[in-house]
């Protein structure tokens, strides 16, 4: 459900209008003619939160964590 894609994602980026932004850009960038927009909605959701966790396992695997 999207509810839970905007919490996981809203957990990645707490500030609510940066992650706005973010998503307003995805959706701009990943969009197609033809496409859903609701499943582009939620595929740009779930690239913030893939983003953000490998970030964060580069940062770990770096040792700069």
């Amino acid at each position: 459900m999207r509810s839970g894609l905007i919490f996981a994602a809203s957990v990645k980026v707490p500030n609510r209008f940066l992650l706005c932004q973010i998503l307003t850009a995805s959706i701009n960038k990943r969009h197609r003619d033809g496409a859903s927009v609701p499943e582009t909605i939620n595929d740009s959701l779930r690239a913030v939160d893939d983003k953000s966790q490998a970030v964060a396992q580069k940062t770990i695997s770096n040792g700069t964590a």
